[in-house]
């Protein structure tokens, strides 16, 4: 009778976990697909609003299911360690190489000018459309949201998962779900029948795999956060490249 408890609580955890799990990797495109895609074209107050009340709602789901469902279990999270050399060695060479990938593969392409079109648009949309906007922007990214997603996807998808799974397991499905709203920021950018979509949208999926590796490896958050907060800078300053003579 005992043991029939136990296993029915045991089930009833694991169902929870799971149902908290899938929540986790499909919210971040569900808000990707609201702010981004459909509330495209709309007033930029509204946009902003939505984003910013979007990914509030994004960026308190890990706290409040630690809080009610795991508490101890998974709440301790250091800034220390390890792994800052090469999280940092790893952001600077993905940063270079999408610079190069852009200057030889992209570059004065119809993908490079849809590209461009598509980046100028949105900042439009959103009221970003200066020199000073944009880079506040970048900085807010490299820095803030960086930080953020590296929370969400490592600190609590990715350990979310372990409690599931075996860790490369819990590697590759956190990973695939990182790169799962990437596609739609691609796809608006590129095109969705173009291959920088799909093989940009691989690459993101590979450096979530890097990041949950080099998360597991040193349990140092501020390593992948700075190693991806290098990447985003290497984005944006190319967004700025491209873009810089059309901003107002």
């Amino acid at each position: 009778m005992e043991l029939n408890r136990s296993a029915a609580m045991h089930q009833r955890v694991f169902n929870q976990s799971f149902v908290i799990l899938c929540g986790a990797l499909v919210l971040p495109t569900v808000v990707t697909w609201i702010y981004f895609d459909l509330l495209h074209g709309t007033a930029e107050g509204l946009q902003q609003r939505a984003y910013a009340i979007l990914k509030s709602v994004q960026f308190a789901m890990p706290v409040a299911a630690v809080w009610f469902c795991a508490r101890r279990e998974l709440w301790n999270v250091r800034f220390r360690g390890p792994g800052l050399l090469l999280g940092a060695a790893f952001g600077l060479a993905v940063a270079v190489l999408i610079h190069l990938v852009f200057g030889m593969f992209i570059e004065g392409t119809p993908s490079g000018e849809r590209l461009c079109a598509m980046i100028l648009e949105k900042v439009q949309g959103m009221g970003l459309a200066s020199h000073i906007k944009f880079i506040l922007l970048g900085c807010f990214y490299a820095i803030v949201h960086a930080g953020l997603e590296e929370y969400y996807w490592r600190w609590f998808v990715f350990r979310w998962a372990r409690r599931m799974m075996p860790i490369w397991s819990a590697n590759l499905v956190s990973s695939a779900g990182f790169m799962l709203h990437h596609i739609l920021l691609l796809g608006f950018f590129f095109g969705f029948g173009q291959w920088p979509t799909w093989v940009f949208s691989l690459a993101i999926a590979v450096g979530g795999i890097v990041w949950a590796w080099l998360y597991q490896r040193t349990n140092n958050l501020s390593a992948i956060w700075l190693s991806h907060a290098l990447v985003d800078a290497g984005i944006f300053s190319l967004g700025y490249l491209v873009i810089a003579q059309a901003l107002t």
